[in-house]
């Protein structure tokens, strides 16, 4: 039965959408509101569906603030994302932990006084991730990879003493990583 279900959203969304595609890039021509408004369409149609036919449930626990803010969400996947949309009314930059919390300091000093200079937020965990502002403005770089480092793990017993992940060519983890501190 969910295999019928999932066919039967797949055939009415991605036709569907693909007519929202051309309904939207006219609407863009309009301006702001009725290209908004167009999304909005979308998201609440995809919504419709989900509900529908599949039985997707959301829950929001806690309230939604009203205007822009840094909300985290469970996973960052399209329907998730689609149901950020739907809440909020606006619309929404789904960014990695890194960028996300430069992102939150930026906003949360906006206020008191301009940012100056660059910011910069380092997460070490099971990889290394960077997010840098620069005078108050998210530092992406090309193709949006600024400040990501990939998976760095060091191999301190393998062939040839110390060599990066980076240098091999299938990226595979080890068990035995180098600590790697960043100051």
């Amino acid at each position: 039965m969910a295999l019928v279900r999932s066919l039967l959203f797949a055939a009415i969304f991605y036709p569907a959408t693909v007519l929202w595609v051309l309904v939207g890039v006219v609407a863009t021509l309009l301006g702001r509101r009725p290209t908004l408004a167009v999304i909005l369409g979308w998201v609440r149609f995809h919504h419709g569906l989900t509900v529908k036919l599949l039985g997707i449930r959301s829950t929001v626990l806690g309230a939604i603030p009203a205007g822009p803010h840094l909300i985290a969400v469970k996973h960052q996947s399209m329907y998730e994302t689609l149901e950020m949309v739907r809440l909020t009314n606006l619309p929404v930059v789904v960014e990695n932990s890194c960028k996300a919390c430069v992102l939150a300091q930026v906003w949360a000093v906006r206020g008191d006084a301009p940012l100056e200079g660059p910011i910069a937020f380092v997460n070490v965990s099971d990889g290394v991730g960077v997010g840098i502002a620069i005078d108050g403005k998210l530092l992406r770089g090309a193709n949006n990879i600024a400040g990501e480092f990939g998976h760095v793990p060091l191999d301190i017993h393998g062939p040839g003493g110390l060599r990066s992940a980076l240098a091999a060519r299938n990226h595979r983890r080890s068990s035995r990583l180098l600590p790697l501190l960043c100051l």
